[in-house]
Formats: C-alpha cells, sequence, structure tokens
C-alpha cells in the first residue's frame, strides 16, 4: 500500500509494565498517559505532527517509544514527555513498534515496507541517535505488525501481502 491510501486501522493501547499505568495513542496526533485505577490523564505527548498508530512501553516501564504517520519513531519519558530522540530512516508510515525484552534495541514496522532495528543506548548517553543495525526488507507490502519474542532471539513481522516473516533478531 502506498502512501495517500488509508488502511484500516485500530488505535494502540498498551499497559505499562506494573499495570497501572495505560499509553493511548490517538489519530489526534498524541499520546496520553492514563492511571487506570483513577482513570484520569497523567500526561499528554503532544510530539507528533501525524495519527499516531503505534507504541510500546520500555521494557522497565519508564520510556515510550511511539510511531506515527509523520513517518517517525519517536522515544520519549513516559512521566514527563521530555522526548530523547527521533528515528527519521523510515520513508512512509510507521504502523507497528516493539520494544526488545532483553536489549536496548527497538522494531519498527513501516508503509515502505521495512522493518528497522535500531539501538536505542549507547555508553553513558540516554539516546545518542537512532543508529540502525539491521533493515528487513522480505516484504512486498506495508509492514503492519512487528513484534519480538520472550526471549529476545526473533522477531516476527505481518504484512498486507499476506505473509508474517520470522527471523534472527540480531
Amino acid at each position: 500500500m502506498k502512501k495517500g491510501t488509508v488502511p484500516v486501522a485500530s488505535n494502540e493501547k498498551a499497559c505499562s509494565r506494573y499495570g497501572y499505568l495505560l499509553a493511548s495513542a490517538s489519530d489526534d496526533k498524541t499520546v496520553q498517559i492514563w492511571e487506570i485505577g483513577k482513570k484520569r490523564t497523567i500526561y499528554t505527548y503532544r510530539g507528533h505532527r501525524g495519527w499516531v498508530k503505534a507504541l510500546a512501553w520500555s521494557p522497565n516501564g519508564t520510556r515510550i517509544v511511539s510511531g506515527s504517520w509523520d513517518d517517525t519513531v519517536q522515544v520519549w519519558d513516559a512521566s514527563t514527555g521530555n522526548y530523547a530522540f527521533i528515528h527519521r530512516d523510515h520513508t512512509s508510515w510507521i504502523n507497528s513498534v516493539a520494544w526488545s525484552p532483553i536489549s536496548p534495541r527497538i522494531a519498527s514496522a513501516s508503509n515502505d515496507q521495512t522493518v528497522q532495528l535500531w539501538h536505542t543506548s549507547h555508553g553513558r548517553e540516554l539516546f545518542p541517535g537512532n543508529k540502525v543495525v539491521f533493515t528487513y526488507n522480505g516484504h512486498s507490502e506495508w509492514v503492519r505488525c512487528v513484534s519480538w519474542s520472550p526471549d529476545g532471539s526473533r522477531i516476527a513481522s505481518g504484512s498486507h501481502d499476506g505473509t508474517v516473516r520470522v527471523w534472527q533478531g540480531i
């Protein structure tokens, strides 16, 4: 599917590691952090310029990665909204993001028919940049979803081409 064609997609929601916070992505270009028990918004992140269609909590529950139809993936602090960096290597909409359960890597899936793996940290710096480790080009149409195996060794990606690919997480 090429840019300009809008597939049907639901808004993304994810619970924090400890289960008392919920993040919701929206077509209004925001991500909201909710306190579940009190049913109130704690924070609204407004860093994207397009519909936010993907999000995931970091394994330690302190950061969020969000993907948008502004062609960016953004990593930011879940309590303050301070962004760490913006990943701009995709050439089309971001449909899915997944944080590795065991390493400082994120996978992002896009309408550009790729899944990109990239580092979120090196050395002492919190987020020095968006160094792409690997680009998976095995799909022939837009990539709708991406997920890591629980041990972080493999990645599964699903595409509009009707395939699910499972490959080494590098």
